[in-house]
């Protein structure tokens, strides 16, 4: 089955963890389920976060199209992950 979309996650070691909460959480209470996440940790892969423009990390990006994509570096606020990532907003 394919996705409804793509995630990828970018962050160092260290923050993974907490990113990943805040993402879950951003998610959950709307039922969004059917995704495809990758997790990049930043150290890892330099070049690839170069190429995705992401200095500061970290950071959730949806791909939206092929070549288009939305960036959210803010993951403190389930909400504003959500308005950021196009997502609705209670």
């Amino acid at each position: 089955m394919i996705p409804n979309f793509k995630l990828t996650l970018l962050v160092r070691k260290d923050e993974s963890e907490q990113a990943l909460a805040s993402l879950y959480k951003a998610l959950e209470h709307h039922e969004h389920t059917d995704y495809e996440l990758a997790i990049v940790d930043v150290n890892e892969k330099p070049i690839l976060a170069r190429s995705l423009g992401v200095i500061h990390t970290p950071v959730i990006i949806r791909h939206v199209e092929k070549g288009k994509a939305l960036y959210c570096q803010n993951l403190s606020d389930p909400a504003q992950i959500r308005q950021t990532l196009g997502f609705k907003v209670d």
